[in-house]
């Protein structure tokens, strides 16, 4: 009696585990980084960045940015890739708690000549809220970024 019971407790357990996650999602969205802002190397906003990036990056804002996902939270496996300025980029999963957060690892020699440095997307746990920014180093003390959402 005492093993079926452990069994039994076992067995529950392991479905209201299962129960926790959300079913697998693949998706695609496409968004409009129409933010531009600035920031200096520790990633803090910065003014004079915003400044110096919006008149030195003209007609970047407003890029479209595509990314294609794949997110199974009960196995843990992700993955993404990004259209950008008509490259296709690999994202990696990022790892972090609370998100679904992918960064590109470096980007292609074309984008990398366009100063463009990274490309990060995200969304929250329930698949919602997609974030698109893609990161410049155009030299000097800032880094410009360009995004969908207004910087925090």
């Amino acid at each position: 009696m005492i093993k079926l019971t452990h069994s039994l407790t076992a067995l529950a357990l392991a479905a209201a585990a299962t129960a926790a996650f959300a079913a697998a999602q693949s998706g695609t969205v496409k968004l409009e980084l129409t933010q531009e802002f600035g920031v200096e190397q520790n990633g803090s906003y910065s003014a004079a960045g915003t400044k110096m990036c919006q008149e030195s990056m003209g007609g970047i804002a407003g890029s479209p940015l595509k990314v294609s996902y794949s997110i199974d939270p009960s196995t843990m496996i992700e993955s993404a890739t990004a259209d950008f300025m008509g490259e296709s980029v690999q994202l990696y999963p990022l790892g972090i708690s609370g998100t679904y957060s992918f960064m590109s690892d470096g980007v292609p020699p074309s984008l990398k000549d366009k100063h463009v440095n990274r490309i990060i997307f995200k969304l929250n746990e329930d698949f919602s809220h997609p974030e698109g920014d893609v990161m410049f180093t155009p030299g000097g003390e800032y880094n410009c970024v360009i995004s969908n959402m207004t910087p925090n």
